[in-house]
């Protein structure tokens, strides 16, 4: 996603100020949502009160959003390639519906193993929702590499014994990627 167009174009239009789009977006109690205790439409509520935005604003904010959601093909490359060689999960925080999202765009098919915050009941940079991943993965949590683009939840799994890697672009860590693993 690329939140910084989204807000460039949503901030002037609902009358916010530079930076205000992802603070109401993200900020706040937004836990609740990522760990299932109320739905996305439950969220959407809160996030076009902090807003101050009426309904259809926010129903068009939302759909602009899913249509601003793009597949990194460098990165996914690089995960194809890992296939052969490395056992592979998506862990995200997220809300209830991100996994039809990942099926519709087939991303699903390219991971061993999803573990998605709303549904297991723990975010990140919690180290129970870690664990969740590695005990599906079958793997120790030394032989586990974890990649976000938050240092917080980098810094989480390394305290577990996790390599990981903050992601700034998708060729940094690609290249990191293909390091770590052995893969040209």
């Amino acid at each position: 996603m690329d939140w910084h167009s989204a807000s460039v174009y949503w901030e002037p239009r609902l009358g916010l100020q530079e930076g205000d789009l992802l603070r109401c977006l993200f900020g706040g109690n937004d836990d609740t949502v990522l760990v299932g205790r109320v739905t996305e439409d439950e969220w959407w509520h809160v996030v076009a009160r902090r807003l101050g935005a009426a309904s259809h604003d926010v129903q068009a904010l939302r759909a602009d959003l899913r249509r601003r959601e793009a597949l990194d093909h460098e990165l996914l490359q690089v995960v194809r390639d890992l296939r052969r060689s490395a056992r592979q999960a998506v862990l995200s925080n997220a809300w209830g519906g991100a996994r039809e999202r990942l099926r519709r765009m087939e991303v699903d098919r390219l991971f061993d193993e999803i573990v998605i915050s709303a549904e297991v009941g723990v975010a990140k940079p919690a180290p129970r929702i870690f664990q969740i991943a590695w005990d599906r993965l079958r793997l120790s949590p030394s032989d586990c590499a974890f990649i976000d683009d938050t240092l917080e939840n980098v810094e989480a799994a390394a305290a577990l014994g996790i390599r990981g890697h903050v992601h700034r672009s998708s060729r940094c860590t690609a290249a990191w990627l293909r390091a770590s693993f052995g893969v040209p």
